[in-house]
This record gives structure tokens, C-alpha cells and sequence, in this order.
């Protein structure tokens, strides 16, 4: 009788969870393009291109990149799930798939910066705040020119009350990242200090050279205050498939949940 009921308990527990396999054309239409091509969701979109074409413009990572799509597709879901044991649940599994990604993504992968800020983003709804800042401060580092690292660290330190290493933050952002975005992080940091004045602008900043290291810009506050967010901000200008110096594949780790994978 005990085996039974471990037996069940398993069962129940599995089956409670979401694999987060995209069904239809509603779901595919809410993820990114580049998302169609993708095992599983090809099989929704009829894609006529081939898997190997993809891969040979996003990277061979593309080949496992069904587990981030299926990941965002569950994060589509978590708004409308009531039972926090649920969600709790859901997040795991999400999480489970992003890692899967990255444990088989060199960090010149095209699509890295994406991954990372969902990951970091899921964290943050995970009330793991500390894992998903660091996300966040190692995104600097293999991309130091993607802007919106930088405003998600800023966001965070604002929402926690800590005005200083928000505006460092949004400051970063300013400084290292494309030119296009210098209107949108003064907007930032007006919103904390009207009266603040832009530094001069670094003409080099495209190279992807912050202006100095993230890591010394760590401090832990609990206390909890939302931002503001009563103006339409300035579009953050995204730069298209940044290069990163070359990191090796990692080794392969199985996925029990996968029924696509090689």
C-alpha cells in the first residue's frame, strides 16, 4: 500500500507540472519570431525551413532552443494560475528548460542576452532576487553594450529604495551602451533626480566597454519601494547579434522532460 501511494504521489506531482509545449497558432503568435522554427513548434507553424538553417544563422545552439521557447510560452501562462503551489511549480519547470539551454549554449550564442534576461526576470518572480541580480551583472560582462541589462539592475535597485546604485546603474547604461538609448536612461534617472545632468558621452561606448565593473556596485537592501511608472519611457534600442568572445559548448545534460531532444 505505501509503494502505492509514492507510486501516485509521483504520478500526481508530474502531471501537475507543464512541459510547456506550445499547442497552437494562439500561443506561437505571443513568442518570438524565431521561436517557429524551433522543434515541436515547427510542427504548428509548418515551417518549410529547416532546423540546420536556423542554427546556421542563429548558432548551433538554435537546435535546443524548443526548451527557452516552450519556457516563454509557460511564462505566458503564469498569470492566469491561481494556486501558488502551481505556479511554484510552473516556475521550477521553466527555469529547468532556460537551464537546459545553457548548459549546451557557448556565450557567443546569438540569442544569450534573451536567455539570460528571462532567466533573470523569472528569478525575480521567484522572489529570488540575489540569483537573478547576478544573472543580470554576468549579462554586463559577456555583453557589456546590451542595455537592457543595465536597466533591469537600475529597476531593481529602484524598486528596492536604493536611488544611488539605481542611478549607477541607469548611469552604466547611459555610458556603455548604443547611443540610440541615451534618452531613454536619462528618462531613467530623471524619474529618481530631475535635476540630474548627463555626463559627457563616451563616442567609444559602442565598443561595449562599460565604464566600470558591476561588481563593485553591489549592495543588499530590503527594504521594498515600487517605481515610478506614470510616463511612457523612450524606446531602449536593442543591438542586433552583439559579438562575444568564443566560450566552449558545455557538455550535454540530459533532460527527463524532453521528449524532442537528440
Amino acid at each position: 500500500m505505501k509503494i502505492l501511494y509514492l507510486l501516485f504521489f509521483v504520478l500526481f506531482s508530474q502531471a501537475s507540472w507543464s512541459n510547456g509545449e506550445v499547442h497552437d497558432m494562439s500561443e506561437v503568435e505571443l513568442l518570438p519570431v524565431y521561436c517557429r522554427g524551433t522543434d515541436q513548434i515547427r510542427m504548428i507553424t509548418n515551417d518549410t525551413k529547416s532546423v540546420a538553417e536556423y542554427a546556421a544563422i542563429y548558432g548551433e545552439s538554435y537546435k535546443n532552443l524548443h526548451h527557452y521557447c516552450w519556457a516563454l510560452n509557460s511564462e505566458n501562462k503564469l498569470s492566469k494560475m491561481r494556486d501558488d503551489y502551481e505556479k511554484r511549480n510552473e516556475i521550477t519547470y521553466i527555469l529547468h528548460n532556460i537551464q537546459y539551454v545553457l548548459d549546451r549554449a557557448p556565450l557567443s550564442f546569438s540569442l544569450i542576452p534573451d536567455i539570460y534576461i528571462t532567466r533573470a526576470r523569472i528569478l525575480f518572480k521567484a522572489e529570488q532576487d540575489v540569483e537573478a541580480i547576478g544573472v543580470l551583472f554576468k549579462l554586463t560582462q559577456i555583453r557589456p553594450s546590451y542595455g537592457p541589462a543595465y536597466a533591469q539592475l537600475g529597476d531593481y535597485y529602484q524598486r528596492i529604495g536604493d536611488r544611488a546604485n539605481a542611478i549607477k546603474f541607469y548611469e552604466l547604461g547611459l555610458t556603455s551602451t548604443n547611443k540610440a538609448n541615451t534618452a531613454f536612461f536619462i528618462w531613467k534617472i530623471r524619474k529618481i533626480d530631475k535635476n540630474y545632468q548627463a555626463p559627457p558621452v563616451n563616442d567609444t561606448r559602442e565598443a561595449g566597454q562599460p565604464a566600470q565593473s558591476t561588481g563593485q556596485l553591489v549592495e543588499k537592501n530590503i527594504s521594498d519601494v515600487p517605481p515610478d511608472s506614470s510616463e511612457q519611457a523612450p524606446q531602449l534600442t536593442i543591438p542586433p547579434n552583439e559579438s562575444a568572445a568564443p566560450a566552449e559548448e558545455q557538455s550535454e545534460k540530459p533532460n527527463p522532460y524532453c521528449r524532442f531532444c537528440p
